[in-house]
């Protein structure tokens, strides 16, 4: 009896090395949501189901998991004096600006990082030497799935010159390539003259008529596609675009560059590359800024519950 109650005491105890196991745990969503703030910028974590669970410092987006942060460092620069090199009278080397007119400066060099790669938005360092007080600045234009949009625009005093110059370059990084792709990736001016001409005619009116003036640009000046704009809704997303035409100096609007004048207008169709990263999920709604002028992007996340904490954990401090 006794060795009969030892069996049946055995083997209830070892049930439970028979158990099935925990299942594995599974993929999770999370979203990154950056937008453009008075100070700079602001990147929200957020849960499956929109929560925000914590705010961070910066714009920080993502593609298959992979986080990539816009970050500024302090470069060196030269810093022409033109009244120095005007007091020179000629007598400077004429292939570069004398050495005792130029000093140390410092500027804001602009790159978005992931691990050991970079994308370099603003170089910091001038573009021509023989220009004085030369600023560059970055504006972003929006987000949407592997693509970032961004203008860099330049300024700055040539020696000698009558006025000082502005003009302004486009940035369309696809974080897929990690690096620039050129407008054409988006859209391209040739896809928009077969699919919609009257564009460009009705551009060209709008040009004219907010000039004030039939000579503001040429009436037969070519319009070229320069610009794009991505702004998020409640109805998911929408693009707009910019049409620029050469123009006097005193003609000039100013916006793409100080001979030009430029159109913006909505997209009546959004462009294929931008279709599939679309759909605004419905744990956002909530997150889309009121005003549409205000520059928002997310980036969607899925990977297991202890690689999420991870990403999240290497985000800048917020609070």
């Amino acid at each position: 009896m006794r060795t009969a109650l030892l069996a049946v005491t055995v083997l209830a105890g070892c049930g439970d090395w028979f158990s099935e196991p925990p299942p594995p745990p599974l993929p999770e969503d999370a979203y990154l949501v950056w937008a453009q703030v008075p100070d700079g910028y602001q990147t929200q974590w957020r849960s499956a189901a929109g929560e925000v669970l914590s705010t961070h410092p910066g714009l920080t987006v993502a593609w298959d998991n992979q986080l990539w942060s816009l970050s500024s460092s302090v470069v060196s620069r030269p810093v022409l004096d033109c009244g120095c090199l005007m007091a020179l009278d000629g007598a400077f080397d004429a292939e570069k600006p004398a050495a005792s007119c130029v000093s140390e400066g410092t500027a804001s060099r602009q790159v978005l990082t992931s691990g050991s790669r970079s994308i370099e938005l603003v170089s910091g360092a001038p573009s021509d030497p023989w220009v004085s007080d030369q600023e560059q600045h970055l504006t972003p234009h929006g987000g949407a799935g592997p693509y970032l949009v961004f203008s860099v625009a330049e300024s700055g005093y040539p020696c000698g010159a009558a006025h000082g110059y502005h003009h302004v370059g486009l940035e369309v990084i696809d974080l897929r390539a990690a690096g620039s792709v050129g407008l054409d990736a988006l859209v391209s001016e040739a896809s928009l003259r077969s699919s919609d001409p009257a564009l460009f005619s009705a551009a060209r009116e709008a040009l004219r008529a907010d000039g004030g003036s039939d000579t503001m640009i040429e009436p037969e000046a070519p319009l070229t596609l320069t610009a794009v704009w991505l702004q998020w809704g409640a109805a998911g997303l929408r693009a707009d675009a910019q049409l620029t035409a050469d123009a006097c100096y005193a003609c000039s609007d100013g916006g793409w560059s100080g001979y030009t004048r430029s159109h913006r207008f909505a997209l009546p169709t959004l462009p294929a590359p931008l279709g599939a990263h679309a759909a605004l999920p419905a744990a956002l709604a909530d997150a889309v800024p009121a005003d549409p002028a205000q520059v928002w992007g997310f980036s969607r996340l899925r990977a297991l519950p202890d690689e999420l904490t991870a990403l999240r954990g290497s985000l800048p401090s917020g609070d």
